[in-house]
């Protein structure tokens, strides 16, 4: 007598459980519900709720952790995608919101640029408080940036990972010079590329690549690491040979590919002259049985093995990377 029954913990059940708090104003307790259905159950229209509860909380970094679980959902809509970006501007990361409103207004039509002109704008002034009021942080990355090449690989890994804290004038100064350094990693560098590249940064920049040759580039004339028409071919022919019978080696080879990519940026044009014959080169390590679906004559093998020398120069290259 007297015993508690409880509820059922099923999705139903939390769901209800967290609108009823919503409704109060209760977010502690709506989101503690809304987190457990989220656990029977991954769907979007949950996850939106529940980052909108974690806002409210002021859980900005687990708001954003969750969001980015499914992203592609965010970018559908740009009412979504203002809620992601807003995400980025109380975390900080001002560099992603920059490139995310740099993109839309590239890709978006006339009567629509003007949401996203504003949006920049209150990134903006968001920025310029942060720079008033983080000078002791903005000057510890900025300490630990200027002497990234002295690091060792995994701390120059983790270090560079927070130049995306900086504002977009500092984070634009020391970028220059990381990737200017020959003592970086290759990996590090094209990230940083990219980056400059996404921010529109109109003036020539010195580049160190993989050759440890210095380049002068300018990094808003630069497509993204996966753009080039040479990386769609070859992952087009890999997906035919693979996708439908090996997906897991599907996805194997695309990881190495983007890696390898990620090298050769932003000259992948220029060194993948042939991308067929590159995919029958990363296929050829798994298995000997793909050499049927290209020719076999001399001049192709002494072209494949001169594609092989350089993918393995390479994966030389990756393997000094502790994934």
């Amino acid at each position: 007598m007297g015993e508690k029954i409880q509820f059922p913990k099923n999705y139903d059940r939390f769901i209800l459980l967290g609108q009823e708090a919503l409704d109060q104003e209760n977010f502690s307790l709506a989101a503690e519900n809304f987190e457990k259905a989220y656990q029977f159950k991954q769907d979007f229209s949950l996850n939106f709720i529940l980052v909108t509860a974690l806002m409210e909380l002021g859980q900005y970094q687990k708001a954003r952790q969750l969001a980015e679980e499914q992203l592609d959902e965010y970018y559908k809509v740009s009412d979504l995608l203002i809620v992601y970006i807003t995400l980025l501007i109380y975390t900080q990361d001002f560099i992603k919101a920059h490139e995310i409103v740099n993109d839309q207004i590239d890709h978006m039509l006339e009567p629509q640029v003007q949401r996203w002109v504003l949006m920049k704008e209150q990134i903006e002034r968001a920025e310029a408080h942060y720079v008033t009021t983080a000078k002791k942080k903005i000057n510890e990355i900025l300490a630990k940036a200027g002497h990234l090449k002295d690091f060792l690989l995994k701390d120059q890994l983790i270090y560079a990972g927070e130049i995306h804290l900086l504002p977009t004038e500092e984070f634009v100064l020391i970028s220059k010079k990381i990737i200017k350094s020959c003592n970086m990693h290759s990996l590090i560098k094209a990230s940083v590329l990219e980056e400059l590249a996404k921010l529109k940064v109109k003036e020539a920049v010195d580049y160190c690549w993989i050759d440890q040759q210095v380049y002068q580039v300018f990094p808003m004339e630069l497509e993204n690491i996966t753009e080039p028409a040479s990386y769609q071919q070859l992952a087009d022919f890999i997906e035919k040979k693979t996708m439908d019978d090996d997906p897991i080696l599907y996805q194997a080879l695309m990881t190495e590919i983007r890696l390898h990519f990620a090298l050769l940026y932003p000259f992948a044009d220029r060194e993948v002259k042939d991308p067929k014959l590159w995919a029958l080169s990363y296929l050829l390590d798994y298995s000997e049985n793909f050499t049927d679906s290209f020719s076999t004559s001399f001049d192709r093998k002494a072209e494949l093995k001169k594609v092989r020398q350089k993918q393995r120069k390479l994966k030389k290259i990756i393997d000094e990377v502790n994934f």
